[in-house]
């Protein structure tokens, strides 16, 4: 996965670069075989030459995603007289369980 913070807010520079976020999951090599690889594809799709791109930080998560209880899927939709109430609390808190609540609202209607 690779996200661009850059392309949403320019303050996360402190000049006109740009900074991307890239998710490697299971990777089996070295860190500095990963990097290198990584800067070889942003290269590879976005441009660009070897002293363009420069490795910032690595933050290594065991695990990212949140332990879903069982009937995750049964989702909920509730409603307090004229007011449909929707959003990840409903569902889970991800921004995947904002927009199942969003969509089922809307369908509720």
């Amino acid at each position: 996965n690779v996200a661009i913070p850059t392309g949403i807010s320019s303050s996360y520079s402190e000049n006109e670069d740009h900074i991307f976020s890239v998710t490697v999951l299971n990777n089996k090599i070295s860190e500095n075989d990963v990097i290198e690889g990584v800067m070889k594809r942003l290269k590879d799709y976005y441009g660009g030459g070897k002293g363009d791109y420069k490795f910032l930080k690595c933050i290594k998560i065991k695990q990212g995603t949140l332990r879903q209880l069982p009937g995750y899927f049964e989702h909920q939709t509730s409603q307090n007289g004229d007011v449909i109430i929707s959003g990840e609390h409903q569902t889970n808190g991800s921004i995947e369980g904002a927009i199942i609540s969003g969509i089922e609202a809307a369908n509720s209607l």
